[in-house]
């Protein structure tokens, strides 16, 4: 079997899940013959199905879970199964190795000791998609993990950039958007380093963005938010907040911690982290702060 290599590490399995009386035991124990092989532990991993948001897509069942699996990977969060409250009688999960995923949380990585020391790895899950016909699938994926870096690399140091595009005029155009963007980059942070920048216009700038951002998550009017109220105070929710986070990350091509966005955070407070980032540490470079 091809869990002997993964059911310690393994934290989430992403089940079949149709919700029938009969369909869903036989697929738990399965799963927990298949894990007894290596342990006895119970109620360590987390088991959901997407159906229960989405419906049955037949077909397309295998690569719908796939994706929430791939996006709980990128996120590192595990979302509820929702309607999951009254468990099936017929399931005894406190004997399993499994409970179900019944709310918001952060997907730790997991930990094994080695020599006496622990040490994370990537996150593992498995995913199980059964068809009517009586083709069975069960695909382990584990999330993608860098183990040397980025190599140093010198200003000056020459790069290679594979541009691919329909035909030649699409790719010359192509490669003018690049050149243009790393121009426009490159500027920016030398004015930045050359301290000649006014900071409350680029404060406000980004501000207005956040503002724009929030707006767009809310669909509300920019006119009706205050930069200086609590993001709470406006509706947002955790996944909302990390939602904003993440645009914010794109737009403006920088790392933030999700504590700088928890829900007393205000659009106000949030720009200023990112201000005293900027002038803290010149390795970050923001894009299109003026465009």
């Amino acid at each position: 079997m091809v869990y002997t290599h993964y059911i310690n590490l393994n934290s989430y399995i992403e089940s079949h899940g149709t919700g029938t009386a009969l369909g869903d035991p036989i697929e738990v124990t399965g799963l927990t013959k298949s894990f007894g092989k290596q342990t006895t532990e119970t109620q360590f991993c987390s088991v959901g199905s997407v159906k229960s948001n989405i419906g049955h897509l037949e077909s397309a069942s295998g690569i719908a879970a796939l994706t929430k699996v791939l996006l709980q990977m990128e996120n590192h969060q595990l979302v509820p199964s929702i309607h999951s409250e009254n468990l099936n009688p017929n399931i005894n999960f406190k004997k399993t190795p499994f409970y179900i995923q019944q709310k918001l949380e952060y997907w730790d990585e997991p930990v094994i000791v080695k020599d006496g020391k622990e040490t994370k790895v990537p996150r593992r899950a498995g995913i199980s998609s059964f068809g009517a016909g009586g083709a069975n699938a069960h695909v382990i994926v584990e999330e993608y993990k860098s183990l040397h870096g980025s190599p140093p690399v010198s200003e000056h140091t020459p790069m290679l950039f594979v541009l691919s595009a329909r035909n030649e005029e699409r790719l010359r155009e192509y490669a003018k958007l690049l050149i243009e963007y790393l121009h426009k980059k490159n500027g920016i942070q030398q004015t930045k380093q050359s301290g000649t920048s006014d900071e409350n216009v680029i404060f406000d700038d980004i501000q207005n963005k956040i503002t724009c951002i929030s707006a767009n998550i809310l669909g509300i009017k920019e006119s009706n938010i205050d930069a200086e109220i609590e993001l709470d105070e406006y509706g947002f929710d955790f996944v909302q907040s990390m939602r904003l986070k993440k645009e914010i990350e794109k737009e403006l091509e920088i790392y933030l911690p999700d504590s700088v966005f928890n829900l007393s955070s205000s659009i106000h407070s949030i720009a200023g982290y990112i201000i005293e980032l900027l002038s803290e540490d010149t390795e970050y470079a923001v894009s299109g702060l003026r465009g």
